[in-house]
């Protein structure tokens, strides 16, 4: 009888028990404790952060976009200014025959000047917008943070280009 008993105890006392969870769950479950013992300032510091974090973001998306619409839009102006140029100089080239040498040397120069000035503000967007690539890129992999006064300087200055 008593063998009869311990097994039946057994059975019973293994019917009543939970199921342990499974390793994958218990860590779950302690990571969860673990964030709840948090205190509730550095949860919401936390949720903060994570809030401005998207917020810049979405900012530094927006600024690059912004950069790469400016820079299509100064390279149209560009082209239409030089081609601009070139038609005058074309069309009134008959007009430049008659002008003395002087004349000729001091457009040539100015046209000269004028390219130099082109290929620095193609190069200056360049740059400009690898830089803001890479900081776009050190914000994401978490190397940099930049804060709202940096993005709102970038923005003056590529408004103002």
């Amino acid at each position: 009888m008593k063998f009869y008993h311990d097994v039946f105890y057994c059975v019973e006392r293994d019917h009543t028990k939970t199921p342990q969870p499974s390793r994958q769950s218990a860590f779950a479950a302690n990571q969860f404790n673990a964030d709840l013992s948090l205190a509730p300032e550095v949860y919401n510091n936390l949720r903060g952060l994570q809030k401005k974090t998207r917020d810049l973001r979405m900012e530094v998306r927006s600024i690059r976009r912004l950069t790469q619409t400016q820079a299509i839009a100064i390279r149209e102006d560009i082209k239409d200014t030089f081609m601009k140029i070139r038609a005058t100089l074309l069309s009134s080239s008959n007009n430049l025959l008659g002008r003395s040498d002087q004349e000729r040397e001091n457009l040539t120069r100015e046209e000269e000047i004028y390219k130099q000035e082109v290929i620095r503000l193609e190069k200056d967007l360049s740059d400009l917008e690898s830089s803001v690539e890479g900081l776009r890129g050190e914000v994401i992999n978490r190397r940099s943070r930049v804060n709202m006064t940096a993005v709102e300087d970038m923005a003056l200055v590529l408004s103002r280009a």
